[in-house]
């Protein structure tokens, strides 16, 4: 199995909504993904806040998941992702509203 890696992303900074909490909780979300309990490495977090464009994310997924091309072109272009994979974690927390 290859490295675990997440791309963890917190955005407060929407033009017409901003919201509060969203880059703490990227933050968590990150501590809580690069280690397990017992102290030993489980995710390669990759974390970027206020992201502002969805070139920038489409960006930040290609340079996540570099050399895994069946993934980062599954994350951008279907989200169509098998739930039961173990190497990959794919969560959205968000609202949109457009």
């Amino acid at each position: 199995m290859g490295e675990r890696k997440a791309l963890v992303v917190g955005i407060n900074n929407y033009p017409t909504c901003p919201l509060n909490g969203c880059c703490n909780d990227s933050e968590a979300i990150k501590d809580l993904l690069s280690n397990h309990g017992n102290g030993d490495p489980n995710f390669s977090i990759w974390k970027k806040d206020n992201v502002a464009t969805k070139g920038e994310l489409r960006g930040l997924i290609e340079k996540c998941f570099e050399g895994d091309a069946d993934v980062a072109s599954a994350i951008k272009f279907q989200f169509d992702l098998d739930p039961f994979q173990k190497h990959i974690l794919f969560l959205f927390c968000g609202k949109r509203t457009d």
